[in-house]
């Protein structure tokens, strides 16, 4: 059922939605207004099992490190489960993060429709669908980015906590906010570069101390890892050809080769936690690939790349087994 709901609207968004402001706006409402029914009316599975079944635990079994270190998720959470049970708690952090998507489109000045093609491609569907945690600390992270922009550095350091005590990978790309920071110098920038470089130092200190994976876990799948750091060059390379035709503000560039950076070092951990850390960085990544299409000025040429990655989003996850499993 899931399937036939993405195509449907995935074809809408492509062929019709460009060409008809109204027309849009219908298909992008019905399709961000029922997405979460037919997310979470489907069959429980992966991590989502964990979130439906926090009923079964009491507040004080949070105090615990794995909750807290994450208890701006897993606190508030636990009281709208409490108060409205599952799937309808799930449900409404389901909006809130499609609410929170919206705001970082708009202030990017992307057209609505460009949300049902970002929210199929495979990093934002696993994260509905497996990897919650992380697309509700990504969805944040971009907008304290975007939102904050132009801000102090301090400001948006102290922001930056919420998307980390949502899901702790987030310090992870912490230094993307010198980057955004139009006053940061060279020196900064250089900084989050060397900063970058050490963080597999981070990921293997990380790994040995803070996870709970078991070593059937960490050995279940196929390894995307590398695959994940390819998707990551491609997208790193067109923004540094797209730099060169559009003299874009935001330092999309160095968001680009920082993730670049984090994703290849990552791969020093198991496969499992490799890919987590590469799907975060897509996720921040993605919307920026929207934006480049937005600076071409020749309509046919704009609508044709839409065309063209709209069904680069959306063939991994029509096809990738892991994502394929959540949609048959």
């Amino acid at each position: 059922m899931q399937l036939y709901f993405i195509l449907f609207f995935l074809i809408a968004a492509i062929y019709l939605a460009p060409f008809d402001r109204r027309l849009s706006l219908l298909i992008s409402s019905l399709y961000l207004i029922s997405l979460p029914f037919f997310l979470r009316f489907g069959p429980v599975q992966g991590d989502m099992t964990v979130y439906t079944g926090i009923t079964r635990l009491s507040f004080s079994d949070l105090f615990v490190l794995y909750y807290l270190r994450e208890g701006l998720f897993w606190f508030p959470f636990k009281i709208i489960s409490s108060l409205i049970p599952p799937p309808f708690s799930l449900m409404i952090l389901d909006y809130f993060i499609l609410i929170l998507l919206y705001q970082n489109f708009r202030i990017l000045k992307l057209p609505i429709y460009f949300l049902i093609p970002m929210t199929i491609f495979f990093p934002f569907f696993l994260g509905f669908e497996n990897i919650y945690r992380s697309l509700f600390a990504a969805v944040v992270f971009t907008y304290i980015l975007l939102r904050f922009y132009n801000q102090g550095f301090l400001k948006k350091l102290l922001l930056s906590l919420i998307p980390i005590l949502i899901h702790n990978s987030s310090i992870i790309f912490l230094p993307l906010l010198f980057f955004s920071n139009r006053s940061s110098n060279s020196l900064l920038k250089i900084t989050s570069i060397f900063i970058a470089g050490l963080s597999s130092f981070f990921f293997v200190f990380y790994f040995q101390n803070y996870t709970e994976y078991s070593d059937i876990q960490l050995a279940i799948g196929a390894d995307y890892s590398m695959y994940y750091v390819f998707l990551i060059l491609m997208i790193t390379l067109f923004f540094l050809f797209s730099q060169m035709l559009f003299n874009y503000e935001r330092p999309i560039l160095s968001f680009g080769i920082y993730c670049l950076i984090v994703s290849f070092n990552s791969t020093y951990l198991p496969s499992v936690l490799s890919e987590r850390v590469s799907l975060l960085g897509l996720m921040i990544l993605a919307p920026f690939i929207l934006v480049i299409i937005t600076k071409i000025k020749h309509f046919p040429t704009r609508i044709f790349s839409y065309f063209t990655v709209s069904f680069m989003l959306a063939l991994p996850t029509l096809f990738n087994p892991s994502t394929l499993n959540f949609l048959l």
